[in-house]
């Protein structure tokens, strides 16, 4: 109970009234000017958008509006549920002792904490497709007929919110056949080690290719023939990106810290092959099944380390399950060797607590949870002394944020007070937006203004937002009452709106990163309004204006 209540918490915490952030506005970008109908039948690969959230999402902006933490909901409830439906299964599989190690490590893990609180495909795509696993090694175990319906169903409902998790769902029909027909001739019954027939294991996976066909066929192929050529061969994978992947799995930058959970990993699944071996080889062959997919396909940002891991994001509670069977393992050594495990289980829960992004998320106020940053672990003295948002090693610029680089009037809000601030305007695919970095330095609360006076523009790739997308091409089309409940937004040219807010202040960055994608004149007329209407700005330099706004 207490690692469902740790689970819960670092799930939870500041999660409300946190800004879409980077990645989040691919799936806002693609339902809007979309009908429901046509979504139910379309996702775009290169945005990672899904039928499911895409249809999800339309049906709150037709109905009820956006609010941020609606949108983020099927990913709250699916880290949620991670930590409470695996418990049983897994003692049956392996023991009650690796079930409760695997939910510690489970409420713990930086990857599954941090996607279950973001609107992307990747923790209902963990828990789903780490469901037709468990499932799997359990009808192969069992020869249970319900257990093969909940791993079919599984299967397909993890290949509805992304593609690669066919990499992995296939992996008990595989192991299956091979040990079915390893047997076949040695006895006219199942293996003991599998429980089901050769004729058991076609059938499944017929049904689940023509299941596959019937809902995904024709939306994977009219995005494969609008995008594919958009991602496919645009990226290779370097050994840099394999060792820094295995620290995100890991939960730590600290690789010695790694190598020992790793280590782990490779005794459990020794004692898991000698235990359970179709369960065992299952689980073994996820990670390099993934890694082989990356290779032939090599898609696009695959050499980014963050990006491996989320098309991979279920080999995250593999390699964790592993970790958990090698930790149960050392408990049955001998007489002492039970406390000598807890102890060790305790060290690396929380050594990697230390040594990765979590302690972030209770940094008061953080209005930024979310950002891209907090995927890529860094050291204790790059969050002190450099705040690195540089996203490696994809083809973008390092930016290091020196604090004695930040604009000297953030250093003056530090001391005049404790209220939220509008910061005006940020670009919805920014891996690196600075407003976090900014944060850091003046300790207030941030609300994001934007101006909703774009002209249409569809985007160059179906679905996908970029680093000079400015978040007020997202929201110009969408109708003002349907946007009023994203509350950490701020409509600029509604002066009601602004003074509701609450904030303290207005910071207008005039130095524009993009400002070809900007429309012409715009920031101009919003200076000159606020100029009218507040008074002149309390700051005024070449690259920002701060206006004090007064509180309704």
């Amino acid at each position: 109970m207490l690692a469902v209540l740790t689970g819960v918490l670092l799930r939870l915490v500041q999660v409300w009234g946190q800004p879409l952030l980077d990645d989040e506005w691919h799936g806002l970008h693609f339902i809007v000017g979309k009908n429901l109908a046509w979504l139910t039948m379309h996702f775009s690969i290169p945005g990672a958008t899904c039928i499911p959230l895409n249809v999800y999402g339309k049906v709150l902006l037709n109905t009820i509006g956006l609010h941020e933490w609606l949108l983020r909901l099927p990913s709250i409830v699916a880290g949620l549920a991670m930590l409470l439906v695996f418990r049983r299964p897994l003692t049956r599989l392996t023991d009650r002792t690796t079930a409760t190690w695997f939910q510690w490590l489970l409420a713990c893990s930086p990857l599954l904490v941090l996607y279950s609180r973001v609107f992307r495909p990747y923790s209902p795509t963990a828990l789903l497709t780490f469901a037709a696993l468990v499932a799997g090694g359990l009808w192969l175990s069992t020869g249970q007929k319900r257990m093969r319906w909940i791993y079919f169903a599984t299967s397909l409902a993890a290949v509805e919110f992304h593609l690669f998790a066919a990499v992995a769902v296939c992996l008990p029909l595989g192991v299956g056949g091979l040990f079915a027909l390893r047997k076949r001739d040695q006895a006219s019954g199942p293996s003991s080690v599998c429980q089901v027939h050769l004729t058991e294991v076609a059938q499944t996976a017929t049904f689940l290719l023509v299941g596959a066909l019937i809902l995904m066929g024709w939306p994977t192929l009219d995005s494969m023939r609008t995008s594919l050529g958009q991602v496919a061969g645009q990226g290779h994978l370097t050994l840099r990106t394999l060792l820094l992947s295995f620290k995100l799995v890991a939960g730590t930058h600290n690789l010695a810290l790694a190598m020992a959970i790793g280590g782990l990993a490779i005794w459990g699944a020794f004692r898991l092959f000698r235990e359970n071996p179709p369960f065992a080889l299952i689980l073994v062959l996820c990670i390099p099944a993934h890694l082989l997919a990356g290779v032939v396909l090599h898609p696009r940002s695959i050499d980014a380390p963050v990006v491996l891991t989320r098309y991979s994001i279920v080999c995250v509670p593999v390699f964790l399950l592993l970790v958990a069977r090698g930790l149960a393992a050392c408990a049955s050594f001998g007489r002492n060797s039970a406390r000598l495990a807890g102890g060790l289980g305790a060290v690396i829960l929380l050594a990697g607590f230390w040594t990765g992004p979590l302690p972030e998320l209770f940094r008061f106020p953080n209005s930024f949870t979310a950002q891209t940053v907090y995927f890529q672990f860094h050291t204790q003295e790059d969050r002190s002394e450099s705040l690195d948002s540089e996203l490696r090693p994809v083809a973008v610029a390092k930016r290091t944020v020196k604090v004695g680089d930040i604009p000297p009037y953030y250093l003056e809000l530090a001391r005049e007070g404790t209220g939220p601030i509008i910061e005006f305007p940020m670009m919805a695919g920014d891996h690196r937006n600075p407003f976090y970095f900014y944060q850091r330095v003046h300790h207030r609360p941030v609300l994001i203004g934007y101006a909703p006076l774009f002209p249409e523009a569809p985007s160059a790739v179906p679905g996908m937002i970029y680093g000079n997308t400015y978040i007020d091409q997202v929201l110009s089309p969408i109708p003002s009452g349907k946007r009023k409940g994203l509350s950490s937004l701020v409509d600029l040219t509604d002066p009601t709106a602004i003074s509701r807010s609450g904030a303290t202040h207005l910071l207008l960055h005039r130095h524009l990163a993009f400002p070809s994608t900007y429309p012409p004149g715009l920031l101009r007329a919003l200076f000159a309004m606020y100029r009218q209407l507040l008074g002149p700005p309390v700051y005024l330099d070449s690259e920002m204006a701060v206006f004090a706004l007064k509180r309704s």
